[in-house]
């Protein structure tokens, strides 16, 4: 309801019937304070509440639309606690059903925060500056908000428009920032959802922090999510778009790499999307009356998505709760009815344990409740076609499992197995669809049950000692007359790595079904982690041509190897032939897939660009100088460079690589790397250094601004790097920026200046700069004289010469290889 999911306000509507006009937009280099004297007005309420304008639009045809300093709630910890916000002012209808008066007030609807989760105090600024950036400071003057990346635009004013949208603009009147590109809470009429980002729910109705749950754009379509970790998918919003667009009025167009919520709201009203507290996701519709709007739920959405209803909400019934069919909630029970495990079922809480589950003398002090009929809401099955046995001995025997979920198939002899290592929510009893599902929830045996254990396991235990003790000896003395064996053993191996079985990798990523994408020393598969749930890329090495020894050696020295820019490797499995490598799963893949592909690099904004480049210079400053030994990649391209969820650039793939001591400048190499992205050095000598990987860097900065490949593919092609040395000598630099995307458009003289930098990374060996001094380039703290004589005198890269370096050296795992 209306009075339940937001704030009433009553006495607010005063304020837009005195307002002399709106306000709607502001110049560059103004100010504002957050107190009580703010020259809009102030308006405090009863219930503690307060908003201090900064911008407002408002006709008589919209609602009203602005952005401000707001107070929420009444409690301690929030009496001094501002958000920056854009809100939407209406005109709140309330039916008392044993009367027949309509109570009317304005009510004030928060769309999107600044500061979400770092309120200011009274006295906090809000900045425009001359450069066009908004900073949001304290009271003290500490940083918590800015806009970060709208330096240099040619700025001419912030502008509050109708349906919500903060932006600031240039003299173009183009959009250098908008609050659409980072959502809150609300999805609203023509905003677009990029593959990544997430619309994210409150923290409750009453308090605008980060809640639990989410929406995001990705592979699937637009999908609703519990922040766990893993992350747990509840429903495909694309799979119902169609059963739920018929009579809603709602209509989303999907694109490869976002979804917008379309909606004319010049003729048809104002509508809008909420990711709620609760998990639901409700489109409002805002209705014009006489002479004020109202605000109605119209649909929620997810309401289509199975007959089992609100079971479907991941804490529907808080934890261990069991959501039943016909509607309630119970805690779980054994097959005796015993409830001595839990305590009674608790509105929004769930059941708790009466005994928490403890490690100590597990397996032995632990047992399962079965629970037949009964689902949970995220099944991922880590094991497959085993048996309903094997997936409890494999929950008890690891303490962080939770429970374990069961699925027969259809001969009910073997089936998926699910193990839950995090907090339990949206257990319910099973419909039609819900074929042979068993749930384990494990819990604390009771103290006469563990009485019971430590009479009877010793006497058992006794039996086997001697069975045990005799096959030892004999697996001993096979080992010890077979002098090819190879013995299994960690090999001072960093514990910070996890060890993994082939069968775990082979369950894992279903017996690697799939595949995504090959590299220079094997195939990578994306697998789950069977203890947690968590997604990973499985990397096979093909021929690794190297002992064991020397490939934990290498495991341990890479598994040292840690930085937010680099791909981390989680843990490896090395059985026999067997060399497995186990990396972070990296979702949005690879670069070139963005900046090569027509597309999709419309998607990629100047700001995420300039993300990506910062991201692979600080991940190379720290392979080249941040380590114990110094670290040469001599394969940097974008097709590895990987990019997560929030587009953060991370290395991959170590197959090439040399470690030097760092009193070392040179390492014998042969030629090797792939042709485009070569330093010329490489070619004329024996020997490479750490300037091998700032060329190639040079070359990732062209491409990634420039939106092209620099090599070639027939004769009749000419490299990027000709081109660029061309346009130099023309100063035409701006004509080479992306054209297939209208931002990099809006951002040519910054973008100019990478290219600089670019070709600052491509002189001669001599001359080329170290990663730490390009990082401080990019940073603005080094002045530099970009565009060199030296690069214009360099001579242009042959045709032929690139058409023919397509065989470069037979690769050396001299470091590990990691995803594509």
């Amino acid at each position: 309801m209306i009075s339940k999911a937001y704030l009433f306000l009553p006495f607010f509507f005063h304020f837009l019937c005195i307002a002399d006009a709106d306000f709607p937009s502001a110049n560059v280099s103004a100010s504002w304070k957050n107190n009580p004297s703010n020259e809009k007005g102030s308006v405090e309420f009863y219930d503690g509440c307060a908003l201090r304008p900064i911008l407002l639009v408002h006709n008589k045809t919209y609602p009203a639309f602005g952005m401000g300093f707001f107070r929420n709630g009444t409690s301690i910890s929030t009496v001094n606690s501002f958000y920056l916000v854009v809100f939407m002012i209406y005109r709140d209808v309330l039916f008392d059903s044993n009367s027949d008066e309509i109570d009317e007030s304005a009510s004030l609807l928060v769309l999107w925060s600044a500061n979400r989760d770092k309120p200011v105090r009274e006295n906090a600024t809000l900045d425009f500056t001359v450069e066009g950036e908004l900073v949001l400071k304290d009271a003290d003057g500490s940083l918590v908000w800015s806009t970060d990346n709208a330096y240099g635009h040619s700025v001419a004013g912030l502008e509050i428009s109708v349906g919500g949208n903060l932006m600031i603009r240039n003299r173009s009147n183009g959009v250098v920032w908008q609050s659409f590109d980072h959502p809150t809470d609300t999805w609203l009429p023509n905003q677009k959802i990029y593959n990544g980002q997430r619309i994210t729910a409150r923290s409750s109705w009453s308090n605008l922090s980060t809640g639990i749950y989410y929406l995001s754009m990705t592979g699937n379509g637009v999908c609703t999510f519990l922040d766990s970790n893993p992350p747990k998918e509840y429903a495909n919003l694309t799979k119902i778009h169609e059963s739920i667009e018929k009579g809603s009025g709602m209509d989303i167009s999907y694109r490869e790499t976002y979804a917008q919520f379309n909606f004319n709201y010049n003729t048809s009203g104002f509508r809008y999307i909420v990711m709620e507290p609760n998990g639901h996701l409700t489109l409002y519709q805002v209705e014009k009356l006489t002479n004020f709007f109202i605000v109605r739920p119209f649909v929620d959405i997810l309401s289509t998505t199975t007959v089992a209803g609100d079971c479907t909400y991941p804490k529907a019934c808080g934890r261990y709760g069991i959501c039943l069919d016909g509607g309630g909630c119970i805690c779980p029970v054994d097959h005796n009815e015993n409830s001595n495990y839990f305590r009674q079922f608790q509105p929004d809480v769930g059941c708790a344990e009466i005994t928490p589950l403890s490690c100590k003398d597990s397996p032995k002090s632990h047992t399962f409740l079965k629970l037949p009929n009964v689902t949970y809401f995220d099944f991922a099955p880590v094991l497959l076609n085993t048996t309903i046995e094997k997936c409890k001995e494999v929950c008890l025997s690891n303490c962080s499992c939770k429970a374990a979920l069961f699925r027969y198939k259809e001969y009910v002899s073997f089936g998926d197995c699910s193990l839950q290592s995090d907090e339990l929510y949206s257990f319910r009893t099973t419909t039609k669809e819900d074929f042979g599902f068993y749930s384990f929830i494990k819990v604390q045996k009771m103290p006469n049950q563990i009485k019971l254990v430590k009479v009877l396991v010793p006497c058992l235990l006794a039996g086997l000692v001697a069975t045990f003790v005799a096959a030892i000896c004999y697996r001993y003395r096979m080992l010890k007359n077979t002098p090819d064996a190879e013995v299994e053993g960690d090999d001072g191996v960093t514990e910070a790595l996890t060890k993994f079985s082939f069968e775990e990798m082979k369950s894992g990523t279903q017996n690697f079904q799939i595949k995504l994408g090959q590299g220079g020393f094997g195939s990578v598969f994306e697998g789950v982690l069977f203890h947690d749930g968590t997604k990973v890329a499985v990397k096979c090495l093909d021929s690794v041509g190297q002992g064991r020894k020397e490939f934990l050696a290498e495991v341990n020295t890479i598994g040292t190897v840690n930085h937010f820019n680099l791909v981390k490797l989680i843990g490896y499995s090395a059985e026999r032939l067997n060399r497995i490598l186990v990396y972070e799963y990296m979702c949005n893949g690879s670069l070139d897939r963005w900046i090569f592909n027509a597309e999709k690099s419309k998607t990629l904004s100047w700001g995420t660009r300039q993300k990506i480049i910062y991201g692979v210079a600080k991940g190379l400053e720290y392979l080249h100088e941040g380590c114990h030994k110094k670290i040469i990649h001599f394969d940097i391209k974008p097709q590895n460079i990987l990019l997560d969820g929030d587009f953060n650039a991370k290395i991959s793939d170590f197959g090439l690589a040399k470690m030097i001591d760092r009193n070392q400048n040179l390492v014998l190499s042969v030629l090797k790397g792939t042709p485009g992205y070569l330093a010329p050095e490489l070619f004329g000598r024996s020997t490479g250094s750490v300037k091998a990987d700032v060329y190639s860097f040079g070359v990732v900065i062209l491409e990634t601004v420039c939106g092209r490949k620099n090599s070639v593919s027939s004769l009749d092609d000419t490299p990027l790097i000709n081109i660029v040395k061309t346009k130099a000598e023309e100063d035409q630099l701006c004509d080479l920026i992306d054209e297939s995307n209208k931002d990099m458009q809006c951002h040519k003289e910054e973008a100019t200046k990478m290219i600089k930098i670019g070709i600052w990374c491509l002189q001669s060996h001599d001359k080329r700069p170290s990663m730490s001094t390009v990082v401080k380039a990019l940073e603005g703290l080094k002045d530099i004289d970009l565009i060199t004589d030296h690069f214009l005198t360099m001579n242009h890269i042959g045709k032929s010469t690139e058409v023919h370096l397509n065989i470069s050296a037979a690769p050396e795992a001299s470091l590990l290889s990691g995803p594509r």
